[in-house]
């Protein structure tokens, strides 16, 4: 699969340093489709790790867990180094992941269609959680995990009075209940 970078096509909104919430939207919706006409996945909700691997796979892409004398020291919270994409060749990468965390693992990989042409062979990308690059990962790994129609209707499915049961659609799809509502916020489904 070919890959653009950052520069033609990412558009900022009047020139700030807000992420094109339509274009990554879109770009996920593309990518999606691409892994549903291989018969990669379906209207599937919840991903699992070898769903994850044959994605990934599509797009010239390995996925691996770290090995225990790889990994930096054990702490409760999240290492940057804990998710990893490598740039391998001029055409694959490979993603490293300490735990299987679908949101940081699909971030990584949305590093494939924003950042990877710029990148240089044996380049590491890893989330510090602060630049454009981070915060537009974040938006696509969302988009393509949880797809507007699948989303919406899972939305009204888990309302009742009005009132989404944001714990509900979380389990769904798999992620955490934060995750849901940045989800919510990019359709304008809530404020």
């Amino acid at each position: 699969m070919r890959r653009s970078s950052w520069e033609e096509k990412m558009n900022t909104s009047n020139h700030t340093n807000i992420p094109d919430t339509f274009y990554l939207n879109k770009l996920a919706e593309l990518a999606r489709e691409a892994c549903e006409k291989k018969g990669i996945l379906s209207e599937k909700q919840k991903l699992t790790i070898d769903d994850i691997k044959d994605v990934v796979g599509l797009f010239g892409g390995t996925i691996e867990e770290k090995s225990s004398e790889s990994k930096d020291d054990e702490v409760s919270e999240k290492n940057i180094n804990d998710f990893q994409m490598i740039k391998d060749s001029e055409d694959t990468f490979k993603i490293l992941y300490c735990s299987f965390d679908i949101i940081e693992i699909l971030h990584e990989f949305a590093h494939v269609f924003i950042d990877f042409k710029e990148m240089s062979v044996n380049d590491k990308r890893y989330c510090n959680g602060r630049g454009m690059s981070d915060i537009s990962a974040y938006i696509f790994a969302r988009a393509f995990l949880m797809p507007k129609k699948l989303f919406e209707s899972t939305v009204i499915k888990n309302t009742s009075d009005g009132i989404c049961n944001i714990d509900e659609v979380a389990k769904t799809f798999g992620v955490s209940s934060n995750q849901v509502v940045a989800r919510g916020k990019e359709l304008n489904l809530w404020s």
